[in-house]
């Protein structure tokens, strides 16, 4: 029986974000049966992958025989600086219309460069961060933060983007024609409405080893994760608990998340300043850290509107929190709950302060969303993924075991 060959793309690989995770869970469910390779830019030392640091923060377990590594380097005038990152994704393309020829099957984990190499790919889309147009329409940058760029900075840049794509011959619409699979099925919906693609849902994988503390037993408190950036609204979940506080409840809350916006970690900064007394400020935190938090404390709470998946959602509710999301993104997919579901600033303190004062809604709730919680499981997504390869290779068995390579029979 033939093994096939299997590529997975992830251009840069970092530790804390959901897609990340993505790449050593696929590695993890596909190893037994094919030959991988794992084709990236970034999480090397030295020449290698830190194996036993990836599994020990997404509770892997693969190892250094479980697939091949191509370690894509950068000339070094661009290694050390985070600029220029399209010329980086189109050197990147190249490189991979040269090798992919020698693999039956590539899948794309990073949906922040959805390049073009000449091959149909299993194309996993988490966000929609390639597109800036979408992502504006989506969610409007706040006023203070939107980049002062002078008019001739703006010319500059599109001139710079504009000659890339021409020296490079990039196909920006080669993507649609690939199987699409979404975090969600909000985000699935927003692509076939912009770009009239078919999609279909796999939800991420949500790990966490945690500690089994009984609700009644947990501090009256709230949890926020995420990263610092405007359309995360950190700030109003300060606003909404502040008024939750108001009506007698002496509830409490941590923020553990990190950032990319100066300006807006500064903002929040100065808000939990103001209120220290009960905001707590816990930064970047490690795995263990962070799941003795969520596990510590009985409610959780996300403020961004148009989530994709919401994996902070996700994880928060595996760990036995009862956990208030807006009525927006995908993360009403995770929690399926209205009674925990909010409609604006008001509506989420009515909700909120309601739960509080029922005990017997507590644990309603908690009983739903523990049975909801199995949806996102490692063994759901690892299943999810193999059958997604089964349904593929029946598709294209006979052309991927007889065309020419470098022809586009596929396409």
């Amino acid at each position: 029986m033939k093994r096939y060959k299997i590529a997975i793309i992830h251009p840069e690989i970092w530790f804390g974000g959901g897609a990340e995770s993505r790449p050593p869970r696929i590695i993890e469910a596909l190893k037994k049966d094919y030959d991988i390779t794992l084709i990236t830019a970034g999480l090397i030392t030295n020449g290698e992958v830190d194996i036993d640091k990836i599994n020990a923060y997404y509770g892997t377990q693969i190892s250094s025989k479980d697939f091949r590594l191509i370690h894509f380097r950068f000339p070094f005038f661009l290694n050390k600086t985070a600029r220029f990152s399209t010329l980086k994704k189109m050197l990147f393309q190249r490189f991979l219309k040269r090798i992919v020829s020698q693999y039956d099957i590539v899948i794309s984990t990073s949906s922040y460069t959805p390049v073009d190499i000449g091959v149909p790919i299993i194309r996993f889309i988490v966000a929609f961060d390639f597109d800036r147009a979408l992502c504006d329409k989506l969610e409007p940058p706040p006023e203070y933060d939107k980049p002062g760029l002078q008019w001739h900075v703006k010319l500059f840049e599109k001139l710079y983007l504009w000659s890339i794509r021409r020296i490079f011959h990039t196909d920006t619409k080669a993507w649609l024609k690939d199987l699409i699979v979404a975090n969600s099925d909000w985000t699935g919906n927003i692509l076939t409405q912009h770009y009239g693609c078919v999609v279909q849902t796999l939800y991420p994988p949500v790990w966490t080893e945690l500690y089994s503390i009984p609700f009644d037993k947990r501090e009256n408190g709230f949890v926020w994760i995420g990263t610092f950036a405007p359309q995360k609204e950190v700030e109003t979940t300060i606003e909404i608990l502040e008024k939750v506080r108001a009506r007698g409840h002496n509830i409490h809350l941590h923020i553990i998340g990190w950032g990319y916006s100066d300006r807006y970690i500064k903002m929040i900064k100065d808000i939990q300043l103001q209120h220290s007394a009960w905001v707590f400020l816990e930064g970047r935190c490690g795995v263990e850290k962070k799941v003795k938090i969520i596990a510590e404390h009985r409610y959780g709470i996300n403020s961004r509107k148009k989530e994709p998946f919401g994996i902070s959602v996700a994880e928060m509710v595996k760990g036995g929190c009862v956990v208030f999301c807006p009525n927006d993104g995908g993360q009403v997919e995770i929690v399926g709950d209205e009674r925990v579901i909010y409609n604006g600033k008001e509506d989420a303190v009515e909700k909120i302060c309601h739960v509080l004062e029922e005990q017997s809604l507590q644990k309603e709730i908690l009983n739903n969303l523990s049975q909801r919680a199995r949806r996102f499981s490692v063994k759901a997504f690892q299943s999810g993924v193999q059958e997604i390869i089964r349904e593929y290779l029946a598709k294209y068995k006979s052309v991927i075991e007889g065309y020419d390579k470098h022809s586009s029979s596929l396409q």
